[in-house]
C-alpha cells in the first residue's frame, strides 16, 4: 500500500514459539504496524443539520459515503457534498513524540534527521519525507509541546522555546533530532532535544481537516479510493487506510 509499510514474514517472525511471537508482536507494535479493530459506533453529521449515530462506515469513493447497514431514509452510497464531518469509533495509537507542523497545518509525528538544506524527517504514519525546508512552521520535540506552538504568535518569528516555557527569537541556525541552534541577541543559544520545546520558523493553518488515531493532522485536497485516502500536504502525498483515520472534516 503506497505510503504505508507492508509486514511480511522474515526468518525472525515466523511463528515458531512464544518467545519468537512476542518478539514479532513488540517490532509491530514499535513501528506502529498495529491498528486496533474499530468500534461499530461511527457518528456522521450532515449539512442538513441532521446526524447519523451508532453506524458503520464501510468505505468511502468519489460517488460517497457506504455503510455496512444504511440507516433507515438514506441513500447508499451517500453523497460526500451532503456530509459535513465523520468521526470514527476508533481506540487512539501511540505517536512519537515529537514530530513537525507544515505550513498549512499539517501535523507529522515522527524523528526529524535535519533542516538543510531539505527538511529529512521520518513520519509515523507516511514513512520517509524529504520536504522543502520553507514547508515546515515548526519542529517540536515532545508531545505536548505542538500545543503550544501559535498559528500566529505574538513573538517574532523564527524562535525557539525550552521545556521550562523560555521563548528564544533570532536565527534559527540548526535543528535535529539531537539538538538545535538559535543566534540571539545576546548569542548562541544551543539546546539539546531533552531541553527543547519546539521551534517555530513560521506561521500555519490553524484547519483540522483530517485526523489520524494516533493524533497527525493531514490538511490538503483528498482522494478516496474505497479502504484508503490519500492526501495531497503540498511539498508530499500520503496514502494511509481508513482504519487509521479518526475523523474527517469537510
Amino acid at each position: 500500500m503506497p505510503g504505508m509499510p507492508n509486514l511480511k514474514p522474515t526468518q525472525g517472525c515466523r511463528p515458531a514459539g512464544r518467545g519468537r511471537l512476542a518478539g514479532c508482536l513488540r517490532l509491530a507494535a514499535a513501528a506502529g504496524l498495529l491498528l486496533l479493530p474499530r468500534l461499530a459506533a461511527d457518528t456522521v453529521w450532515l449539512r442538513s443539520g441532521s446526524t447519523l449515530v451508532n453506524v458503520t462506515v464501510k468505505s468511502l469513493a468519489a460517488d460517497g459515503v457506504r455503510f455496512t447497514a444504511a440507516p433507515e431514509n438514506t441513500p447508499d452510497p451517500l453523497p460526500l457534498d451532503k456530509v459535513m464531518k465523520i468521526q470514527f469509533a476508533v481506540f487512539p495509537v501511540v505517536a512519537k513524540p515529537g514530530g513537525i507542523v507544515l505550513t498549512n497545518g499539517s501535523r507529522l509525528s515522527g524523528v526529524l534527521r535535519g533542516m538543510t538544506p531539505q527538511c529529512q524527517f521520518r513520519s509515523g504514519a507516511l514513512g520517509p519525507l524529504e520536504l522543502p525546508a520553507r514547508e515546515v512552521a515548526a519542529v517540536y520535540y515532545a508531545a505536548a509541546q505542538w500545543r503550544k506552538a501559535q498559528p500566529k504568535p505574538a513573538q517574532p518569528l523564527p524562535l525557539a522555546t525550552d521545556t521550562m516555557g523560555n521563548t528564544f527569537t533570532g536565527k534559527v541556525l540548526w535543528a535535529d533530532a539531537a539538538s538545535a541552534g538559535i543566534r540571539t541577541p545576546d548569542g548562541l543559544k544551543r539546546l539539546g532535544a531533552a531541553n527543547l520545546g519546539y521551534v517555530q520558523y513560521a506561521t500555519f493553518a490553524p484547519a483540522q481537516q483530517l485526523l489520524l488515531r494516533n493524533g497527525d493532522v493531514l490538511n490538503g485536497p483528498r482522494t478516496f479510493d474505497g479502504d484508503k485516502v490519500t492526501v495531497d500536504l503540498g511539498p508530499a502525498r500520503g496514502t494511509v487506510p481508513l482504519a487509521a483515520v479518526a475523523e474527517i472534516n469537510w
